[in-house]
């Protein structure tokens, strides 16, 4: 998203958002609950459907599992009408890793591909990289190794295009900014978010 277009005030509160999420700084709820607040007040759903979205994030990151499903269902409305593509793909890939969390594996995998068709769209390389590597995390658990060899393949080519980030690992490999990887990993934990390693949390970088 083009943030320059915005005022003075804006800018330096997405730059103190996206400070906090390279930290995982707990005030990066507090700047994304303000980001959310002024968007409504200027009636901007653009950047509405941004604020919702990484206060979305920090939502998940930090445990709070109804308001992260809040957030990111009101975060894709916006994203819906304004016809955010790229924002709707990481969306999509966020909702995957909450119900491939909860045990929903087919509702999941829905939910990725979905995502993916957005980031094709958009033409969003990087996030298509995070994606196929997830898709190929559902099929290893569904134990179908070829097809999850395919989307390996298909993230290793994506990759190419952004040395020096990482798609692919074992159990935490997903999209990146801080310290390891993105909401990866699923150990089939009924409790959202238990089954991956928050203090190893790689997030996408902000667009």
């Amino acid at each position: 998203m083009d943030l320059t277009k915005y005022d003075n005030e804006i800018r330096a509160l997405a730059d103190r958002l996206m400070a906090a999420r390279s930290v995982s700084d707990p005030a990066w709820l507090r700047y994304g609950a303000t980001l959310v607040t002024a968007a409504r007040q200027a009636g901007d759903s653009e950047l509405l459907g941004f604020a919702y979205y990484y206060l979305a994030e920090a939502c998940f990151l930090f445990n709070r599992y109804e308001l992260f499903r809040k957030n990111l269902l009101k975060g894709m409305r916006c994203q819906q009408e304004t016809g955010d593509g790229a924002l709707l793909a990481r969306s999509y890939n966020m909702l995957a890793i909450d119900a491939m969390n909860q045990g929903s594996t087919d509702l999941g995998l829905d939910f990725l591909l979905k995502a993916l068709s957005f980031a094709e769209a958009c033409d969003d390389r990087y996030q298509e990289g995070v994606i196929h590597t997830n898709i190929a995390q559902v099929y290893i658990r569904l134990r179908q190794d070829r097809t999850a060899l395919r989307h390996e393949r298909l993230a290793f080519r994506c990759s190419a295009r952004f040395p020096g980030r990482l798609f692919a690992g074992t159990t935490s490999s997903w999209p990146t900014v801080p310290r390891a990887s993105a909401i990866s990993g699923w150990g089939g934990s009924s409790r959202p978010g238990k089954a991956w390693d928050a203090s190893s949390a790689f997030w996408p970088p902000a667009s």
